[in-house]
C-alpha cells in the first residue's frame, strides 16, 4: 500500500458565460469618444454568450484532460439565462444536459470523460449556490455610453445603444463548484452563509471533506472554495472565514482521530479579489489591500501579524491609509479585538500557532523557483496583480506550481476566462 501521493489542484474563476472568441467590446460616449471595454457579460448579445461559452467549455475541457487535476475549485459558476426558467438555486443545481442555461460545471464535467462510452463521469460534481442574480442592467446602465464591437472589417457595430436595457432580470444565477476525482471519496460537502456584521453582509463559501483514496484509513482533507469581497469587506470576511473553518476543522480532526484516520488539514483556494501583501508592497492595480496576510499570518523576515498584535496594528493602520475604501477607527478597533480572539482559536488547533500553517503555494513556488511550465497551454511563473491563490496546510508539501491560462485578462476574449487560474502539485505523505 502506498504511503504517499501526488495531489494536483486547479483554481479558476469561470467568469459566468465567458464568450470566448467573440469580438472585443468598446464603449462610446455621447461625444463620440471610443474606449476599449472589459468583457462584462452584459456587453454581449445572448447568441454571442451562447456561442462563446460553448466554445470556451470545449477548449477548457480539452485542456483539463491534459492537466488532469485531482481537485478543481471554480468561482463565478453560472446557470440560467435572460430567458426561460426563473433564475434560482433549484435551477443552479439541476443538470439540463447541453442546454445553454445548464450549470457550467455540469456541462464541463460531461466533457471530461476520458473513455468513450463511459457511463459515469470521472469527477464528482459538487455545487454551491450563492444565490445572487448576476449581470443585470437598468435604464441607467447604458445611459451615457453605448456598447460597440468590431466586425471582421474592423468597422464598429452597435451592440446595445444608448438607454438600452437588455437584461433587466439579469443573466445568471451564480455560485461555486468543486470537481473531485473519482479516485477519492467525498465524505461531506457543504455551503456556508456566515453573517459578517450587523449591516447584513453575508460571507459565502463552499467546503468539501475529501478522503484521498477509497481505503477506510486513507487520509482526509478539507477543501475550502472561496470568492471573497473587495477591500475592507474582505478583511472582515477573512476573519469570519477563519473562525468558521477553524471550528469545522477542529471537529473533523477530533472525529477522524477517534477512528484512527489521518487528518491532513485544510486547503483554501479561489478568487480572493486581493493581491499578496508583503510588508511595504501594495499593488498599484487591483486589490490593493493587505488582507492576504491573514491567510498566512507569518513569513520569516517579512511580517508576523500573529506574533505581535502591536506590530500588526501599526502595519494595518498604515496600509489602511492607502485603501480605496478606508475603514473607520471603530472598524479597526473591532478588527483588532476580534483578531485577538481568533488568534487564540487558531492556536488551539494542534498547536499550529500561525494560522494552521497555511501558506500561499504559488508565492512559495516563485520564491523557490518551483515553477512548472506547460507546452500545451499558456503558463507563467509570476503576475503582479494575481488575485487567485491556494493556501495549504503543512501536510501538503509543495512540489511545483504555475499560473495557467496566463493569456486571460479583463479585456481579451482569446482565453477561457477573464483572468488566469493557478495549478499546484503537492506531495502528501501518510495519505494512504
Amino acid at each position: 500500500m502506498l504511503d504517499a501521493l501526488v495531489l494536483s489542484v486547479l483554481s479558476l474563476n469561470l467568469h459566468g458565460y465567458h464568450p470566448m472568441g467573440e469580438g472585443l467590446r468598446f464603449l462610446q460616449d455621447r461625444a463620440g469618444k471610443i474606449e476599449k471595454a472589459e468583457s462584462k457579460l452584459f456587453y454581449f448579445m445572448p447568441d454571442e454568450l451562447e456561442r462563446g461559452h460553448t466554445k470556451r467549455l470545449d477548449e477548457l475541457g480539452a485542456q483539463l484532460k491534459r492537466l488532469l487535476p485531482d481537485i478543481v475549485f471554480f468561482q463565478e459558476v453560472a446557470a440560467g439565462g435572460p430567458w426561460g426558467p426563473e433564475k434560482n438555486c433549484d435551477l443552479f443545481y439541476r443538470d439540463l444536459g447541453e442546454a445553454f442555461e445548464n450549470n457550467s460545471v455540469h456541462r464541463l464535467a460531461a466533457r471530461l470523460q476520458l473513455r468513450v462510452n463511459e457511463s459515469s463521469r470521472n469527477y464528482s460534481v459538487l455545487l454551491g449556490c450563492r444565490g445572487n442574480t448576476g449581470w443585470w442592467t437598468t435604464s441607467e446602465t447604458f445611459k451615457d455610453k453605448r456598447v460597440l464591437r468590431q466586425n471582421p472589417n474592423s468597422q464598429f457595430e452597435t451592440v446595445f445603444d444608448f438607454n438600452a436595457n437588455p437584461y433587466p432580470s439579469g443573466l445568471i444565477i451564480e455560485g461555486t463548484g468543486i470537481l473531485v476525482s473519482k479516485k477519492f471519496d467525498v465524505l461531506e460537502d457543504k455551503v456556508w452563509h456566515v453573517k459578517v456584521d450587523e449591516l447584513g453582509r453575508d460571507l459565502y463559501f463552499q467546503t468539501a471533506v475529501i478522503r484521498l483514496g477509497h481505503q477506510a484509513r486513507a487520509g482526509v482533507m478539507i477543501a475550502v472554495n472561496v470568492h471573497m469581497g473587495w477591500a475592507t469587506d474582505h478583511l472582515f470576511e477573512a476573519l469570519k472565514l477563519r473562525e468558521a473553518v477553524a471550528a469545522y476543522s477542529k471537529n473533523w480532526e477530533k472525529k477522524l482521530g477517534l477512528s484512527g484516520v489521518p487528518y491532513l488539514g485544510v486547503m483554501i483556494g479561489g478568487d480572493f479579489n486581493a493581491v499578496q501583501f508583503q510588508g511595504e508592497h501594495l499593488s498599484k492595480d487591483r486589490g490593493k489591500t493587505p488582507e492576504l496576510t491573514f491567510f498566512e499570518g507569518f513569513r520569516e523576515g517579512v511580517y508576523d501579524f500573529l506574533g505581535s498584535q502591536k506590530n500588526w496594528q501599526t502595519e494595518f493602520s498604515q496600509a489602511a491609509l492607502k485603501f480605496d475604501h478606508k475603514p473607520s477607527e471603530s472598524q479597526i478597533s473591532s478588527l483588532v479585538d476580534e483578531w485577538s480572539s481568533l488568534q487564540n482559536r487558531w492556536a488551539e488547533l494542534a498547536g499550529r500557532v500561525h494560522a494552521l500553517g497555511l501558506e500561499n503555494s504559488v508565492s512559495r513556488a516563485i520564491r523557490e523557483s518551483r515553477c512548472e511550465q506547460f507546452s500545451f497551454l499558456n503558463s507563467k511563473c509570476t503576475s503582479e496583480d494575481r488575485i487567485d491563490h491556494l493556501f495549504s496546510d503543512r501536510a501538503f508539501q509543495l512540489q511545483n506550481a504555475s499560473i495557467v491560462f496566463a493569456e486571460d485578462n479583463w479585456e481579451s476574449l482569446l482565453g477561457v476566462s477573464d483572468h488566469p487560474g493557478i495549478f499546484v502539485r503537492y506531495l502528501i505523505k501518510g495519505a494512504r
